[in-house]
């Protein structure tokens, strides 16, 4: 990989990122991306790369609302000569401030994950307790958040998200699918998922579907 044309190679680091763009919301997908791309692929050695290394960090991760505060700190450190030469100051002594930028994005960006983690178990908490106009707003919900659960590899059990989902329906569904189902089923959120995609493939299986009221909890 040529690194003289001064194009950014490494992925955004932003809090929304865009389908279709070079853009990642999780740390650890773009540290994947990041040590992947030194693996081995880019033209450049010494101080050279440590240099290019640094302006790549930077730019991929400024804009990042809590990394990039981090990371912008780290530079204004670097213009203040905190990471100059130690017998030349003025010259910045790259393959410090190239360590200085990865371990401090590295803390922050682990960081922004776990508690992007913790945000995901949240909300399958109170899954069930959002109000929903129809059945396929739940299914676009639970898809939506199993995403995320998976990019985060949270730790949220198949039961616990079963749970959830059958809690954000009403409690005619419940009841029929309490007596159709069996309790392996009940347990098994793709089956869960699968009959409710069914059932809202009519407009009254799609308004019946979701909960109103309180919640019924499960045992």
């Amino acid at each position: 990989m040529s690194a003289t044309d001064g194009k950014l190679v490494f992925p955004l680091l932003v809090d929304k990122p865009e389908k279709g763009k070079n853009e990642v919301g999780v740390f650890s997908f773009w540290l994947d991306a990041f040590l992947s791309i030194l693996d081995g692929k880019v033209d450049l050695d010494g101080e050279k790369l440590d240099r290019w290394v640094c302006n790549q960090l930077y730019q991929s991760l400024c804009q990042h609302p809590r990394v990039g505060v981090v990371v912008n700190t780290v530079f204004q450190k670097r213009k203040a000569g905190e990471y100059d030469k130690t017998n030349s100051p003025g010259q910045v002594d790259y393959a410090k401030y190239r360590k200085a930028l990865q371990d401090e994005a590295k803390k922050a960006g682990e960081d922004c994950d776990e508690k992007q983690k913790d945000q995901v178990e949240r909300e399958w908490e109170e899954f069930a307790a959002r109000q929903r106009k129809g059945g396929t707003e739940v299914v676009n919900d639970y898809n939506n958040l199993v995403q995320r659960t998976t990019n985060l590899q949270a730790d949220v059990p198949m039961k616990k998200r079963a749970k959830a989902m059958l809690e954000s329906l009403s409690d005619t569904v419940q009841a029929v699918w309490t007596v159709s189902l069996t309790s392996a089923q009940l347990k098994d959120p793709d089956v869960l998922i699968q009959k409710l995609v069914e059932m809202c493939k009519t407009s009254k299986g799609d308004e019946s579907a979701p909960r109103r009221g309180g919640i019924k909890k499960l045992p």
